[in-house]
């Protein structure tokens, strides 16, 4: 579970103590068996509610829920089709807005680091979000300029050397000036990895991260990035678990635009 996560669990915690709820967590680590099976431990025990992380989903979970009639609620999530009660932001739209503060700085050549597209249905979302922009403005991303990895710093730092070792032999015009970075995380690692190439951020490249992970303001330069404020989604779960167990309410759908915070690792390119 990463920092994120843990925050709005933490805060869902407290939040749910306080009213004389108890919290119990499960972690299916991307195995929707083992999702599959925690959702029928926990509904065999007959428990008021369930908050589960993230819309993507073994398709029998919700046939559960439904059948035991329990109130729940998708923490990081949002659902254009309003089948399901929600809390988060879109995923897609918030990218956007950060592709398109790169564009108004004056980048036209951009890498991405989406991190595992394969496993990971917020990837690919971000990953549209930037296409969406860059189309808009006309401005091309070749596959080549996409290097997915997994959530492992040597990978994605090896995937950093593929992507600038030969910038170089590139033109002036051809060279990548911004690198954006599926989250903090692997941001972080870019960052490290262009500078052991001897690369200066921003003045060489600019790097965006998403999440406003605590790294984020403590590495050096402090990063560019997306804050997914998980303290206010552990509090709105909360308050939307409550009102359909309490309360009676059904299929309550929050959604909120999470902040762009503009910091040292972006300028314009040079």
């Amino acid at each position: 579970m990463n920092e994120l996560y843990a925050k709005a669990v933490d805060t869902l915690e407290a939040q749910l103590d306080r009213l004389g709820y108890t919290v119990l967590l499960t972690c299916h680590r991307d195995d929707s068996e083992t999702e599959l099976r925690c959702a029928r431990a926990l509904l065999e025990r007959r428990v008021d509610g369930i908050a589960i992380i993230g819309s993507q989903h073994h398709p029998e979970v919700f046939s559960l829920i439904h059948k035991h009639a329990i109130p729940y609620v998708l923490m990081w999530a949002v659902d254009r089709e309003g089948m399901h009660p929600t809390v988060g932001y879109d995923n897609r739209l918030a990218m956007r807005r950060l592709t398109a503060y790169l564009v108004k700085q004056g980048h036209r050549q951009f890498a991405v680091l989406p991190g595992p597209l394969e496993t990971q249905f917020l990837s690919s979302q971000r990953l549209l979000g930037i296409r969406d922009v860059l189309s808009e403005n006309s401005i091309s991303l070749p596959d080549s300029r996409i290097f997915p990895t997994p959530y492992d710093a040597p990978a994605v730092r090896q995937a950093v050397r593929a992507c600038l070792q030969h910038k170089g032999s590139l033109s002036h015009d051809e060279q990548p000036t911004a690198l954006i970075c599926i989250n903090d995380f692997i941001a972080v690692a870019a960052i490290a990895e262009c500078r052991t190439l001897g690369l200066s951020v921003p003045s060489d490249i600019s790097v965006t991260g998403f999440g406003d992970w605590q790294m984020a303001e403590l590495v050096t330069p402090a990063l560019t990035t997306v804050r997914s404020n998980p303290v206010l989604i552990g509090e709105l779960t909360s308050r939307n678990l409550i009102d359909q167990i309490e309360g009676g309410a059904k299929r309550i759908q929050t959604e909120f635009e999470p902040d762009l915070v503009i910091r040292e690792s972006t300028s314009p390119p040079r």
